[in-house]
């Protein structure tokens, strides 16, 4: 009975003291770029809910295709919509980090604007948003421009 019991606290100890080993490491540059990428989206998103174009700009990078159209596009659904509701789904995201190039996130998403006149203009989609490499800024936009409306509206 005395060995069994040993060996079970030996056990025991060699599992705590494993597991208090691996919880001090520092993280990995992989979990600090997946964490930027995370924060770079919630600033996206949180500048398209308030309207305010020039914190969406900040998150886009200057080589960003057709940047100076994008804002243009962007100050107009500011302008048209006073309400607008933007929603990442995280719990699908897919986050792949290509060595030392860029950063690939992909996920659904759902807006919801809302004119003036109270008319509700809705849209969704899945959509994969390439960041620099520290995932620190928006590059580019693959699929359907989530940012941008073309939905038809609903009433």
């Amino acid at each position: 009975m005395r060995p069994i019991l040993s060996l079970s606290f030996m056990a025991v100890f060699l599992l705590t003291a494993g597991s208090v080993g691996c919880g001090s490491k520092k993280p990995q540059i992989v979990t600090l770029e997946s964490n930027n990428t995370l924060t770079t989206l919630r600033s996206l998103d949180s500048a398209y809910e308030n309207r305010d174009a020039t914190a969406f700009m900040k998150n886009v990078a200057r080589g960003f295709p057709d940047r100076r159209d994008f804002r243009k596009a962007l100050n107009k659904v500011f302008s048209k919509y006073p309400t607008i509701r933007f929603t990442i789904h995280y719990e699908k995201m897919l986050i792949m980090i290509k060595e030392r190039r860029r950063i690939e996130a992909t996920f659904n998403w759902d807006v919801e604007r809302k004119t003036a006149g109270g008319r509700i203009v809705r849209d969704g989609g899945r959509v994969t948003c390439i960041l620099d490499p520290q995932g620190k800024t928006l590059r580019s936009i693959r699929g359907k421009n989530p940012f941008v409306s073309r939905a038809v509206p609903r009433k």
